[in-house]
């Protein structure tokens, strides 16, 4: 009588180990007669069952008929590709090195047509059509929509030119912490990848932004070396430094750029208002100066060389009225005036150039000053203008 009960619990196993067989033959069935959602429902019930659920078939079925869900829903649903991608994983995992070999076997494509002629029906098929919808989003300059597909295709192969893609995207849709990452990663993968120079513009500017500034300065230094033609890299390092108010780094970093040839009149700019901010007033008139010829109608540098003397006719003026002694005011007083009239033709022709107040107010200082009153008062009134009054 046991030996009855026995014989028949195994014919019950066996049936049922039977039955989920069956199942998954189904569900193969079913793909192969492109009835996907049928092969999706099958295949779930065998991934559910313990006979079955280890089975890497059950799971290559699942990421077959997920994608070509995908393509028939015209390649838009981005989560069903991932889903698609993550049953593919899932048959790697659960299988052998032919099973990996099974689900990344290239694809044989109809170089007319576009078409597949046989190959991989695995993760390398699924890599073709999400990069298709990737690269139309792309080309309409919908970078957000992009970024996902080019994110997913840069897992399903390891390709630096997914990598960038996904950054550049990522950073032209304001994600900055991807963008960082996939950035990051050009660089440790290929240092000397062709457009290398978005990749460091995009990291300078993140970095940038987040004020970290020796990463900013990191990557500025990097593409200085590679790109050593390119000026801008130069004037991002300025920048910095003065964000960061490393005065001192910044001044001697333009010092560099302004003794070689080609320096701009930015670049003279640029050195003229540190040393005018960091207090040494000559080195700042005499980088104004040089801004000046190059572009005589500067009015910034003309602001910052008439500046330097109109600073010290101020500084002189307020010595000379604290001075008691007659001989000493005088020549105080004297030597104050020389150097208003030193900075009267700098504000006069930035005056000339731009109607702002920051101009003009110097001006009107400087004629009262000199005794052009006149003068002053037409300045006063343009002040008055633009104020409204």
């Amino acid at each position: 009588m046991k030996k009855l009960l026995f014989t028949a619990f195994l014919s019950l196993l066996v049936l049922g180990v039977s039955a989920q067989k069956k199942t998954l033959k189904s569900a193969q069935k079913s793909l192969n007669k492109k009835e996907y959602d049928m092969a999706i429902q099958l295949a779930t019930e065998a991934s559910n069952n313990p006979e079955t659920q280890d089975n890497p078939d059950v799971y290559m079925i699942l990421g077959q008929a997920t994608m070509y869900n995908f393509n028939a829903g015209g390649n838009t649903d981005l989560a069903m590709a991932q889903q698609s991608y993550d049953y593919f994983m899932k048959a790697v995992e659960k299988g052998t090195a032919k099973t990996k070999e099974k689900v990344f076997e290239d694809v044989v494509l109809n170089p007319a047509t576009g078409l597949r002629l046989g190959g991989g029906e695995g993760a390398r098929y699924l890599e073709i059509f999400v990069v298709s919808q990737a690269g139309k989003h792309f080309e309409a300059g919908e970078y957000g929509d992009s970024y996902g597909f080019y994110e997913l295709a840069s897992k399903i192969v390891d390709d630096v030119i997914y990598d960038f893609y996904a950054g550049f995207c990522a950073y032209s849709s304001d994600r900055t912490e991807e963008a960082e990452k996939y950035y990051t990663t050009v660089l440790e993968k290929d240092p000397e990848f062709e457009n290398a120079n978005f990749v460091y513009n995009g990291l300078i500017d993140i970095y940038n932004q987040r004020e970290d500034w020796d990463n900013a300065l990191k990557y500025i230094a990097q593409a200085k070396e590679k790109y050593p033609e390119e000026r801008v890299y130069s004037e991002y390092e300025t920048e910095v430094l003065m964000r960061a108010d490393r005065l001192d780094e910044a001044i001697d970093q333009l010092n560099k750029v302004v003794s070689q040839a080609g320096a701009t009149e930015r670049d003279w700019f640029n050195l003229a208002y540190l040393q005018f901010n960091n207090g040494a007033m000559e080195e700042a008139k005499a980088a104004a100066e040089g801004a000046l010829k190059i572009k005589p109608d500067y009015v910034d540098a003309l602001y910052i060389a008439g500046s330097v003397p109109f600073n010290k006719a101020v500084e002189l003026g307020k010595q000379a009225n604290n001075e008691t002694d007659n001989d000493k005011y005088d020549k105080l007083h004297k030597e104050s005036l020389e150097f208003y009239k030193k900075a009267q033709p700098y504000f006069e022709k930035a005056v000339e150039l731009k109607e702002e107040e920051y101009v003009l107010t110097p001006l009107s200082a400087i004629y009262d000053q000199l005794g052009m009153a006149d003068k002053r008062d037409a300045i006063l009134k343009r002040i008055e203008a633009l104020e409204g009054n």
